[in-house]
Formats: C-alpha cells, sequence, structure tokens
C-alpha cells in the first residue's frame, strides 16, 4: 500500500516536527515562545521549555519506530502479505498528510487567520520583558535557536530509537501485553457482574 506509507510516513513527519510540514511551523512557534520566556526569567517558562523538548523526543523515536515497524522490511522476521485497502480507508490519512504539507506552506495564510486570536493574549509572562520582535508563523525563521533545538530533538529521538529497537522482541518493558490487560478486565468485569447478582 505505497499511498498509505506515504501517507502515514507524511503525517508523521508533520507530528515529529520535520520540515516542509505544518507540525514543523508549530512546533518551532512553541519552541521560540518558549525559550523566549525562559531566556526572560520565567521559571515556568523553562519547565514548559523543557517538557517541550523531551516530549518532542519521545514523539520522534515514537514515530521512526512507527514507521520502521509498519513499512520497513526486516530480515529475521517473515513477510506479511497483507490486501489492499479501499480507496474510503486510505482517503483518510491522505487528506490528512496533503493537509499537512499544505499547512506548512500556507504558514503566511494561517498567521494572518490566527493573530487576532493571538493579540488576546499578552505577549509575555508578567515580570518577563516582551520579545523583540512579534511572533510569527512562517515556514523558515532562519538558523534560529529554535531551529536547533528541534533537530536536537529529532537527533535524540532517532538515537533513543537505536537503541530501544535492539532490543525490540527480545525484552518487555512490563510484565503482560494489551491482550492481557483486556482478557483480565474482561474477567474483572465477569466477577464483578456475579458478585452484584448475589447481593441483589
Amino acid at each position: 500500500a505505497p499511498a498509505l506509507a506515504t501517507a502515514a510516513i507524511v503525517s508523521i513527519a508533520s507530528m515529529v516536527g520535520i520540515i516542509p510540514t505544518v507540525g514543523f511551523v508549530a512546533k518551532e512557534g512553541a519552541l521560540a515562545a518558549l525559550l523566549d520566556e525562559a531566556l526572560g526569567g520565567s521559571v515556568w517558562g523553562l519547565i514548559a521549555l523543557l517538557a517541550v523538548v523531551a516530549g518532542s523526543v519521545l514523539t520522534a523515536a515514537y514515530g521512526i519506530r512507527f514507521v520502521w515497524g509498519a513499512f520497513w522490511t526486516k530480515r529475521d522476521i517473515v513477510a506479511v502479505s497483507w490486501p489492499a485497502p479501499s480507496a474510503g480507508f486510505v482517503s483518510a490519512p491522505v487528506i490528512l498528510a496533503i493537509l499537512s504539507l499544505g499547512g506548512g506552506f500556507a504558514a503566511p495564510l494561517l498567521d494572518v487567520a490566527f493573530t487576532p486570536y493571538a493579540q488576546l493574549a499578552p505577549a509575555a509572562t508578567s515580570g518577563v520583558p516582551a520579545p523583540e520582535h512579534p511572533a510569527y508563523l512562517a515556514l523558515w525563521h532562519g538558523f534560529e535557536p529554535a531551529l536547533w533545538i528541534s533537530l536536537g530533538t529529532i537527533a535524540l529521538g532517532a538515537v533513543l530509537f537505536v537503541f530501544t529497537a535492539r532490543g525490540v522482541g527480545r525484552r518487555r518493558v512490563l510484565p503482560f501485553t494489551a491482550v492481557d490487560a483486556y482478557n483480565g478486565s474482561l474477567r474483572m468485569i465477569e466477577r464483578l457482574s456475579v458478585l452484584t447478582t448475589t447481593l441483589v
């Protein structure tokens, strides 16, 4: 399913924040705003920045893991034949992928649409100096600190994926699977229903 794979990869790229997707525009804007807050002396701005960076690293690792797990051929795993999906099944992710790409190139138009709402919020947290230049959405702001932070999160996510992929199939993080949890919850519901029935 080349169309489905392409749509998934583009969508994952937007989720990770890779140019030229709208996810890159949003991620760089968020990092730039939080970095301004942190450099302005806001403790909460620094905490939020570190949280976003950590989340971005995990998102990059998960995104790479998803693409590798779903669409890459593995030498030690038998290939599984999969029927071609219907057009209706593929249409939703394809539309989202197109919007992800289109939104990146349409960043100036999105900026015009969202600026009136953004102006309702203060330019900075109380006690933190406002940025010298007003923030705006764009596909490319140049080689700014936010860009390097974004690239760093993607690189760290890739490193995290490489280290975790080596142990896939050899060990588990949890001693049970999702199927075990599902079956266990069904058994618990059955026991609860029996107990409730006997009491009533």
